[in-house]
């Protein structure tokens, strides 16, 4: 009852102080070895990262392109993925995103500035949950939401699609976190845990922008898409017939949707 009642930051300050900065427990029948030690927390995320390589997956999402996601590969799988995604996150290619950046945070002090004209409330989860939403589908879909535009002009009743599956997402359940603890991992498989709807509309979306870019490739983007689709690496040889079965395509597409919304 605890879990659901105290916040995750509380409960493990609340261990901290309890068993030391090294302790182990269970979540459900999942061991889980808690580390507060931050020299030891270094290595562990910096200079020994690469020997993490194995995840704790709960359950696996049914999906073919969801389940070659970085955050669900293992051992040489995840160390190839990760092999190729890495130099994408330099510091010369994120700074390509800088004007992006900036036209979102012009957008988001427009917003603020028609709020205090207004003297309307203001609920700071709301209104920074709206730029950081902003922010990811402008840098890695190069998706202009509007996401103020409501708020503006006081319309209420439109809402984009992107957004209305995104906060589906992101919206916490209980249940679910409940459920993926205790119940045995063979009946995880029988019910669904992941939110369907949300996951075929960002695999859709992100299925019909490749081939928009593939079928249109003087078009350049910048953003992580486009990265990841530069960086892509392919077995097939030019002049190879094109890849017809699903699986393939979920193969062929695997790098590009590791940036899973």
């Amino acid at each position: 009852m605890n879990v659901l009642i105290s916040s995750q930051k509380d409960r493990l300050l609340g261990y901290q102080k309890k068993y030391g900065k090294i302790y182990g427990h269970y979540m459900g029948s999942i061991p889980v070895l808690r580390i507060a030690d931050p020299e030891l927390i270094k290595l562990i995320l910096v200079k020994d990262f690469h020997v993490f390589v194995d995840r704790n997956i709960v359950w696996a999402p049914k999906n073919s392109i969801r389940t070659r996601n970085l955050n669900q590969l293992c051992g040489d799988d995840w160390k190839r993925v990760r092999s190729i995604v890495t130099p994408i996150f330099s510091s010369g290619k994120m700074r390509r995103m800088y004007p992006q950046i900036r036209q979102c945070l012009a957008s988001f002090l427009h917003y603020l500035d028609v709020l205090a004209e207004n003297r309307q409330e203001l609920d700071m989860l709301e209104t920074f949950s709206k730029f950081l939403l902003d922010v990811n589908a402008t840098t890695i879909f190069a998706t202009k939401l509007d996401l103020y535009k409501s708020a503006t002009d006081g319309n209420t009743t439109s809402e984009h699609p992107f957004v209305f599956h995104a906060r589906d997402k992101l919206v916490f359940k209980a249940w679910k976190e409940m459920a993926s603890l205790v119940l045995p991992k063979f009946f995880l498989k029988l019910i669904r845990l992941s939110d369907t709807k949300a996951n075929k509309f960002f695999e859709g979306y992100i299925r019909h922008m490749l081939k928009d870019r593939r079928d249109n490739p003087g078009k350049k983007h910048q953003d992580f898409v486009q990265l990841l689709m530069d960086a892509e690496v392919t077995d097939r040889k030019p002049g190879d017939a094109s890849v017809t079965t699903q699986d393939d395509k979920d193969k062929s597409e695997l790098h590009h949707v590791n940036q899973e919304v």
